[in-house]
């Protein structure tokens, strides 16, 4: 995220920048360079923030941190006319290390007396590379598992739940494992949001998701799982193997995926 407020100079703003994961969380020493009117890097402190004084003009701003893709926000303009206004970029997975070129989002102006205060009432998402959106709130039953372990174990056993739900039509045990952003692009290449995934799973044909060849990856707050489901019919035949993989984010406690994609090997199970 970024957020400008003036400085006491007449021609330089003090610039903060906070860097988050799509959780939320604060990431902690990540690399802020910029280079324009004046060239500087600096790091992150552990709250996931960092103020710089800068003349004005406009800055390409490079923000790199372990286990995320190099973003950049290209031409980001620092000057007076943009006080008070508060611009706010949320990293995410799926657009990370794109370029960011368009105009910052024009927020209005706080009562607060607080410069760098965010103020819930105004805040705005502004997604690299997508446009404006509002932090998504939990839609998941309120009986979800907590405390998951952040282990390739737990991403394991989460998959095999899955299919399980999915034999039995179960609707409501996958609403817990998928997040509100969750998109999903299908054998056939068409995209379903959560909604419409979840909202398909009564109407699945009868028969049970064998999964093989499962590999895993766990880093941080983030994980994948890419495997091959044998789905088979009631009477045990195989009558589509479809190769998958699925990415998760660890949030409230627990392992909910962000977006999925099929893509089919045999005949279509759908």
């Amino acid at each position: 995220m970024l957020c400008q407020s003036p400085s006491a100079t007449s021609n330089a703003a003090i610039l903060t920048v906070i860097v988050t994961d799509p959780t939320g969380a604060s990431i902690a020493n990540a690399g802020v360079a910029f280079k324009g009117e004046r060239d500087l890097a600096v790091k992150t402190s552990p709250d996931g923030s960092v103020q710089v004084p800068l003349p004005y003009g406009t800055y390409d701003i490079t923000i790199t941190s372990p286990g995320f893709k190099t973003f950049k926000a290209i031409r980001f303009p620092v000057d007076r006319a943009q006080a008070p206004l508060k611009v706010v970029l949320k990293l995410d997975v799926e657009h990370l290390g794109d370029d960011f070129s368009q105009e910052p989002l024009l927020v209005p102006p706080t009562t607060s007396d607080v410069p760098n205060v965010l103020q819930p009432n105004v805040e705005r998402i502004l997604v690299a590379g997508g446009p404006m959106k509002p932090l998504p709130v939990s839609s998941a039953p309120a009986d979800c598992p907590k405390n998951q372990p952040k282990t390739e174990a737990a991403l394991v056993e989460l998959e095999r739940s899955w299919a399980a739900a999915l034999g039995r039509h179960d609707a409501n045990t996958v609403a817990c494992m998928l997040a509100d952003e969750f998109e999903e692009a299908d054998v056939d290449g068409s995209l379903h949001s959560r909604s419409e995934a979840l909202a398909h799973i009564p109407q699945r044909k009868p028969g049970s998701n064998h999964l093989i060849e499962l590999r895993v990856h766990v880093e941080g707050n983030f994980g994948y799982v890419r495997g091959l489901n044998e789905v088979q019919d009631p009477d045990g035949n195989v009558r589509a193997r479809v190769r998958f993989t699925d990415v998760f984010s660890y949030r409230g406690g627990r392992w909910q995926a962000i977006l999925g994609h099929e893509s089919l090997i045999g005949e279509a199970s759908r």
